[in-house]
């Protein structure tokens, strides 16, 4: 099925006890080709289970990769995969943090600008001038942009961290009562 999205359009599934995916937008049951069509077609999907409003977007996308994969029969790199397995969590959280953003990000960012201005120079659509200024702002403005959301992601950090830590404290204090009980 061919998806037209809205500009930021979110879509929610639901995936039921029976493992059925649900879109409660286009109320009908969707497989994981479909949410894959909606993602690459620029739709926010979430996935959420329906009985217990967990969310499962992350799971059901790594299904979605591992799909793809078996398709295209090796198109990632064995090093990436076999090098984030080893790292365990800690190397799924520097590759999140490349992927999402850092010097990495910044640095193809300005080459991407510098490349793209450094055409429209050559085709004399801009001068050097132009080119000059409009590079300083871009950069200004991306810089901006890589500030905020390297924030925004310390700050989800803590908030997890938080959760972490109340979860701890609660299951402590779940095992103190079961001792109790046993006791």
């Amino acid at each position: 099925m061919r998806w037209n999205p809205k500009r930021n359009s979110m879509v929610l599934v639901k995936r039921y006890a029976n493992r059925k995916l649900y879109d409660t937008q286009q109320r009908r049951y969707v497989t994981r080709t479909d949410i894959r069509g909606m993602i690459q077609s620029g739709m926010d999907v979430r996935i959420r289970d329906h009985e217990s409003g967990e969310d499962l977007t992350t799971r059901i996308q790594a299904r979605i990769l591992v799909d793809l994969e078996k398709e295209a029969q090796g198109t990632l790199p064995e090093k990436l995969l076999s090098g984030v397995i080893r790292a365990g969590e800690h190397g799924l959280d520097q590759l999140r943090e490349y992927v999402l953003g850092g010097p990495a990000l910044a640095d193809h960012v300005e080459k991407e600008i510098t490349a793209r201005l450094a055409v429209l120079e050559a085709h004399e659509l801009l001068t050097q001038e132009e080119v000059r200024r409009m590079k300083d702002l871009l950069l200004v403005q991306s810089q901006r942009i890589l500030i905020l959301e390297a924030r925004e992601r310390a700050r989800m950090r803590e908030q997890d961290q938080d959760a972490l830590q109340a979860l701890r404290s609660r299951l402590e204090e779940l095992e103190q009562r079961i001792e109790g009980l046993q006791g």
